[in-house]
C-alpha cells in the first residue's frame, strides 16, 4: 500500500484529520509496525505482524481501523458539546476492562 492509498483508507475509516494523518503514519513507523520501501510502499514488520496476530489469537479487534475512527468521532462530539467526556471515559474504560478480562482468560 502506498502513502496515498493509506491516506485514502484512513479517511474512509474516519482516522485523523488533514493536520494529524501524517503524524499517525510517522508514529506507526517509529513504533516499527511497518517500514516504507524504496518503491514507497508500506511493508509490515515482524513487530507489526506479530501484534496483529496476537490480537487475533486473543480475539480482540484492537488492530481494526473502525475503533480509531469511533474514538475520533467521540472526541469530535465532546468538542462540539454533544456528549460529555465523562460518559465517553466510562464507556472506554468499560470496553478496555472487557478486553483485559479476555486477555486474562487466555
Amino acid at each position: 500500500m502506498t502513502e496515498p492509498e493509506l491516506i485514502t483508507q484512513m479517511d474512509k475509516n474516519g482516522i485523523g484529520t488533514d493536520a494529524t494523518i501524517h503524524e499517525h503514519i510517522k508514529t506507526v513507523q517509529e513504533r516499527e509496525y511497518c517500514v516504507q520501501t524504496k518503491s514507497r510502499h508500506f511493508k509490515p514488520t515482524v513487530v507489526g505482524l506479530s501484534l496483529v496476530e496476537a490480537y487475533q489469537a486473543i480475539g480482540v479487534d484492537l488492530h481494526k481501523p473502525h475503533l480509531r475512527g469511533h474514538m475520533e468521532k467521540q472526541m469530535k462530539l465532546i468538542t462540539e458539546g454533544e456528549i460529555d467526556y465523562k460518559v465517553v471515559m466510562e464507556q472506554t474504560i468499560a470496553e478496555c476492562y472487557k478486553i483485559f478480562e479476555k486477555v486474562l482468560e487466555d
